[in-house]
Parts: C-alpha cells; sequence; structure tokens
C-alpha cells in the first residue's frame, strides 16, 4: 500500500473516533466515563470534554503548514480569483435584457455603472424611470395580446398601486401612460387629490380604495366622491365598512366587494380574514346591496397574498373567483369589473 494513503486512513481514521468519543461525550456519558478511568475533575474537565476545543485550537494554529506544502494547488487559487461578471453568469441568465457588457465595464440601459459607483460611492441604489413605463406598457400588451387571441371583447385598466412607492419622482412617470390608481390608507387619498389638483389624473380615472378601511380612511374617500370623483370604487372589506361608508357618502356611490380568498396551506401569513366569504358573496349582495338605491356595486376584488404564480393554487382560486363571479353577474347586472389585485410587478421585476 501506498505510504502517503496510509497515512492519510490514519488520519482519518483518528478523526472518525473524535467524531463518535465527542458524540458520547456529548450525550452524557462523561460522568461514566470519569468513573471508568478514575480520572480527576481537572484532567476530566480540560482534556475529556475540551479534546474537541484543543483540538479545533491545534489545527487553527498548524492547518497552515500541511496545507502549504501539500494541499494549496496554484489552480485551485486561480479558481477562486472570478470576476464579478463571472458571479453574475453563475447566479443568473445573462445578459438579461437591462444589462450588456462594454469590454469590462457593466452597463445597465447603456448608462455605464462603474461612472455611477465612483461618482456617488457604494452602496448605491438608483431607479431607472423609463422601466417602470417599460413595464406598465409590457403588462397592457400581454392583456391586449391574450384578449385579441381569446376574442374577449373587454378592456383591460391598469391600477398603479400607491403602496408599491409613494415617491413623487415615481408617480409622475407611471401616470404618463394613462393609467388608474389603487389606494391602500387614508393618506393615498391626499396624494390622489393632489395628483388630480395637478393634473396627473382626471375624473375619469378610476379609484379603486382597497385596504381595511379605519375612520379617517372612511372619511377621506367620503370626501373625494362627495367632492364629485364619481369614478371612485370603495372595495368593501368586511361587512361593517358598508354601514360606514353609507353614513359619510351623500347619494348613490359606486362599490366593490374583495372575496376572502383561501391562503395558500404554506403561506406565512393569514389574510383571509379581508373580505367575504366565496359561500357569501351572493346572499351579502341579494340581503345588503340588490335593493339598496344608495348602492351600485361595479366590481369584484381577487387578490393572492403570494401573487400570481403558475401553479394548482393559485388558478384553483382564480376559477372559483370566476365562478362566483358568474353567480353575482346574474344577480347584478351593474357588476362590469374584475379586478385582479396581483403583484403582477413580480413577473416584470417591476
Amino acid at each position: 500500500m501506498n505510504n502517503k494513503i496510509l497515512r492519510w486512513s490514519i488520519i482519518a481514521s483518528f478523526a472518525g473516533f473524535l467524531f463518535g468519543f465527542d458524540t458520547v461525550v456529548i450525550s452524557g456519558a462523561d460522568k461514566t466515563l470519569q468513573l471508568l478511568w478514575n480520572s480527576s475533575d481537572v484532567f476530566h474537565g480540560s482534556v475529556v470534554m475540551a479534546m474537541a476545543l484543543w483540538g479545533t485550537v491545534i489545527g487553527a494554529i498548524f492547518g497552515g503548514i500541511p496545507t502549504n506544502k501539500i494541499g494549496r494547488k496554484k489552480i485551485g487559487i486561480k479558481q477562486m480569483n472570478t470576476k464579478y461578471s463571472d458571479l453574475i453568469n453563475q447566479t443568473y441568465y445573462f445578459p438579461q435584457e437591462e444589462f450588456t457588457l462594454n469590454k469590462d465595464n457593466l452597463q445597465f440601459h447603456n448608462i455605464d455603472l462603474m461612472k455611477l459607483v465612483e461618482k456617488y460611492g457604494t452602496p448605491l441604489k438608483f431607479t431607472y424611470l423609463p422601466q417602470i413605463s417599460n413595464n406598465i406598457n409590457k403588462a397592457k400588451s400581454w392583456f391586449r395580446k391574450s384578449m385579441e387571441k381569446n376574442k374577449y371583447e373587454a378592456k383591460y385598466y391598469y391600477c398603479y398601486c400607491t403602496k408599491s412607492s409613494h415617491f413623487e419622482f415615481i408617480m409622475n412617470e407611471a401616470f404618463k401612460n394613462n393609467i388608474h390608481i389603487e389606494t391602500s390608507s387614508a393618506f393615498d387619498i391626499n396624494i390622489v387629490e393632489n395628483l388630480l389638483e395637478n393634473g396627473k389624473i382626471n375624473k375619469s380615472t378610476y379609484i379603486i380604495c382597497n385596504g381595511f378601511k379605519r375612520d379617517q380612511y372612511i372619511e377621506n374617500i367620503a370626501r373625494l366622491v362627495n367632492n364629485g370623483h364619481k369614478n371612485t370604487i370603495p372595495i368593501i372589506d368586511n361587512y361593517e365598512e358598508l354601514d360606514l361608508l353609507q353614513a359619510e357618502i351623500n347619494g348613490k356611490f359606486k362599490i366593490g366587494i374583495r372575496i376572502a380568498a383561501e391562503e395558500e396551506p404554506k403561506f406565512e401569513f393569514y389574510t383571509s380574514r379581508l373580505g367575504i366569504g366565496y359561500k357569501n358573496i351572493v346572499p351579502f349582495y341579494k340581503k345588503e346591496i340588490k335593493e339598496n338605491k344608495k348602492l351600485e356595486l361595479k366590481m369584484l376584488h381577487f387578490f393572492i397574498n403570494t401573487g400570481i404564480n403558475d401553479n394548482a393554487y393559485y388558478w384553483n382560486e382564480l376559477v372559483k373567483c370566476i365562478k362566483v363571479y358568474v353567480a353575482l353577474k346574474k344577480e347584478c347586472p351593474t357588476l362590469d369589473g374584475l379586478n385582479i389585485g396581483n403583484r403582477i410587478q413580480k413577473l416584470m421585476n417591476f
């Protein structure tokens, strides 16, 4: 047998023995060993119990010597000498649509990233505004092509969700694209009013008011409707909100209903408490809305917290939603909108 292989085998066997011995000690057999070997507390604590620690200390001090002589090869050093572009190639499908390489410089939409780093330092975060419009129009294109392919004679409306970003420069770019808006808190109504005042949106813009509605949110929604924005549609998240809105809003107004979708079994958050259950929506409409001259049901809102995903769970929930929509449409002729409130930006790296 080769002497080198024999030495390696002996060393490996000692390592195995040490591992097994440590397992026994950790498992609680140390006192039995102390009695069996008749060892003192000092020896038992500093040698037997601390054997793994001493091995670690010795290995850390002297391990570099054999490594330098027989273990660390030049080829290993060469393999570790990777560039940033190599890391990207290992992590992503590269080049992506947004990224290109100009010689050794990484560019994002023809912007030299190294120049930005040299100017502003790191860490660095920047927003490429044209991509917002690109992605909005990409989503519109997806729906337009699918609707044409399936001869679906209806309209698609893109709603910007304010909670994705409240920054003015983001919203100014987004609203260049003839889109609508979805709110989720009282403060968002103030943003809507500012957008109206500055001509970024107009009276024909749909304002979809989602989210749990506390008193201030109810008051702000009512102010928007009472001031003449008739395309404001509050989405009913629970039974109480309907009465609260009616108490604040003057005259007839439009509403939507949120479906309380069943959460994915492994999803870490439970949000099904928001909305009306599948089986309760039609009875709720018949009892509270159908004969109410002050209300006009226009929309059914469907939301899955995990976002749009091509899996059995998502499509099963969407099919259930469509069935509820069909059943509700038979009872409610004014219903003409299905609001799929999911993170479609997840698919577009928005």
